[in-house]
C-alpha cells in the first residue's frame, strides 16, 4: 500500500476531481470520468519499483485529500516490462553516473560532474522537444 496525503486539497474545500482538474494533484489524471494515476509520475516508478524489489504484483494507491472527501484507491498492478526497463536505465545511470564520481569525487574537488553521452543526448532531445512545441 503507497499513502499519499494532500493537505492543500483538503483546505482547498474541492473534491478531489475538482483538484485534479484544477492541476492541485498532478500525479493523477482523469480519463473518462475516471481517476488514475499517471504511469509518467514518479509515484508510479516507485510503485513499480517497490513490486519489482518486494517481488509483489499488487499494489493500494490511495489518496486522502481531508476528511469531507471520499479517500481515492487505485490497484497498480506490477508491470514486469515496465520494471525491466527502470532497471536498465538504473544499472546505466549507476554505473555512467554514480560510480564515477564515486571513485572520482568530482564534487568534493569543486569540478563538474561528467555527463555521459546517454545523458547528453537526453538532454538534447529535450531541447528539440521543447523547441518544437514553441
Amino acid at each position: 500500500m503507497e499513502v499519499k496525503c494532500f493537505e492543500k486539497v483538503a483546505k482547498s474545500g474541492m473534491s478531489l476531481e475538482e483538484a485534479v482538474k484544477n492541476k492541485l494533484v498532478p500525479c493523477l489524471t482523469l480519463q473518462d470520468g475516471n481517476l488514475h494515476l499517471r504511469h509518467n509520475h514518479n509515484y508510479y516508478y516507485q510503485i513499480q519499483g517497490q513490486l519489482g524489489i518486494t517481488q509483489r504484483q499488487l499494489c493500494y494507491f490511495v489518496v486522502y485529500t481531508g476528511d469531507y472527501n471520499n479517500i481515492f484507491i487505485e490497484e497498480i498492478v506490477f508491470d514486469d516490462i515496465f520494471f525491466r526497463d527502470m532497471v536498465c536505465k538504473l544499472i546505466d545511470f549507476y554505473e555512467n553516473c554514480l560510480a564515477p564520481e564515486i571513485i572520482l569525487n568530482r564534487r568534493q574537488r569543486n569540478l563538474k560532474c561528467r555527463d555521459p553521452p546517454s545523458i547528453l543526448r537526453a538532454q538534447e532531445e529535450l531541447q528539440l522537444r521543447k523547441s518544437s512545441k514553441s
